[in-house]
């Protein structure tokens, strides 16, 4: 496949996700959700990325890569082995295609990495608003013709026609600064009120806490780079005061009574009926010393992590009670509680790397991650001295910290190939505008 055609067929891969995103989400809600649309047309793309780093890639990292690529593979096998002994035969299916969508990140990155290297490609910025405008404009859209899918059973919330919130969620946080970047950099005030206006409707309205705090953190983060520029170089002061407008934009449409603003009334209310008060109970029934101040700080943290904490003790005490194979490869996805079948349930990305795929696993997953975090620090310090004009780098580096952010604490990253993919691209477009 010529070079052209390669670039091409990725683009359009890209472009198209929100809508395979919105065909899977009817197909899993109207039909089933054993092999979606979005798993079966993920599964051969990281098929093609594989295949592409394994047998065509030629270049500097030619040899390293197919070792680690090797060394997943390896380490795959002794996974599903493991599983299958420990957990039984049943968990086969589930244990493959969890492990395909937990990889996707890994095989995707690398064969990005490989395409920048062997092509000096990589994905257009635009590419990527435009993909950020496909999902807001779709929650937009979607809220005032009143066919949205709701965010929550319990709560408010808009998720478009997409099936996970959490997910559309994640992916309006990680892209929102490169839209941002580019529509406060426009010259066509349309494309800058429009692009601010879906942030902030996305922010407030998705009804997670996410995409509330990173888009708000989004504008914010720049608004400052935009003034540290106008103080070191003396720039237009415009960029600043668009930053100001949609920041207020945010802030007003949050306070008008938004999803997101009712939901965390809600969760606060519920996480301090279900965890402080029954705590409280269960130290008086014992005779126990009250702690308020530990309680309170329990609570926040639960809130912050809705309920993750509560959903994690299960998995938590399985995995400390667990074989020595089972630290070491992993707990798997599923495991038997007399007849009934029960799924490792725990949404905070790093965590779950660590219980699914044990110490072995999560130290494979981390070595390019690592590698390539060391890479750019090491670039960030030779160009020190000029890192504030390089004021897309930094829009780079925001985005990628606020998904690995995402992905500590709310997850539905690192584990969903269609939030990872965004990841993929910008950390391969950081190491190529640090290369310069």
């Amino acid at each position: 496949m010529k070079q052209e055609k390669k670039i091409t067929l990725l683009n359009w891969y890209i472009i198209l996700q929100p809508i395979i995103d919105i065909l899977t989400s009817l197909g899993v809600r109207y039909g089933s959700d054993s092999i979606t649309l979005g798993v079966a047309i993920r599964a051969v793309f990281v098929g093609i990325m594989a295949f592409y780093v394994m047998f065509i890639y030629r270049g500097k990292y030619e040899k390293a890569v197919k070792i680690y690529v090797a060394i997943i593979s390896v380490y795959g096998l002794a996974f599903l082995a493991n599983a299958a002994v420990c957990s039984g035969t049943y968990t086969i299916i589930t244990n493959i295609k969890m492990f395909i969508k937990m990889y996707y990140f890994l095989y995707v990155l690398l064969g990005l990495f490989c395409m920048y290297q062997q092509y000096q490609y990589v994905v257009s910025d635009w590419l990527l608003v435009g993909v950020y405008c496909e999902y807001t404009v779709s929650i937009f859209l979607s809220a005032i013709t009143n066919t949205s899918f709701g965010t929550y059973d319990y709560g408010k919330g808009y998720c478009g026609w997409f099936y996970a919130g959490n997910e559309v969620g994640a992916i309006i946080s990680i892209l929102a600064i490169v839209a941002l970047f580019w529509a406060v950099k426009s010259k066509k005030k349309f494309v800058w009120i429009s692009i601010g206006f879906l942030c902030a409707f996305s922010g407030t309205y998705v009804g997670t806490k996410v995409p509330l705090l990173a888009s708000a953190m989004a504008v914010i983060v720049l608004g400052f780079v935009c003034l540290i520029q106008k103080i070191l170089y003396k720039t237009s002061s415009r960029n600043i005061i668009r930053c100001v407008i949609i920041l207020l934009a945010y802030c007003t449409l949050y306070m008008v009574n938004s999803p997101a603003r009712q939901n965390n009334g809600i969760m606060v209310t519920e996480h301090y009926e279900t965890n402080v008060i029954e705590k409280e109970e269960n130290l008086k029934e014992n005779d126990e010393e009250i702690d308020v101040g530990e309680n309170k700080v329990y609570l926040v943290i639960n809130w912050l992590l809705s309920n993750r904490l509560v959903y994690a003790e299960t998995t938590v005490n399985r995995y400390c009670t667990g074989t020595i194979s089972e630290k070491i490869l992993g707990l798997g996805y599923e495991y038997k509680t007399g007849k009934d079948i029960t799924n490792h349930l725990i949404e905070m990305d790093f965590l779950a790397l660590l219980f699914y795929h044990g110490i072995l696993g999560i130290i494979i997953y981390l070595l390019p991650i690592i590698y390539l975090a060391l890479y750019c620090l090491k670039r960030i310090w030779v160009y020190r001295k000029d890192f504030w004009k390089n004021d897309i780098a930094i829009i780079y580096i925001y985005g990628i910290l606020i998904g690995f952010a995402c992905a500590a604490v709310s997850g539905h990253v690192l584990i969903a190939p269609a939030v990872s993919l965004y990841m993929d691209v910008i950390i391969v477009k950081l190491v190529k505008c640090l290369d310069k």
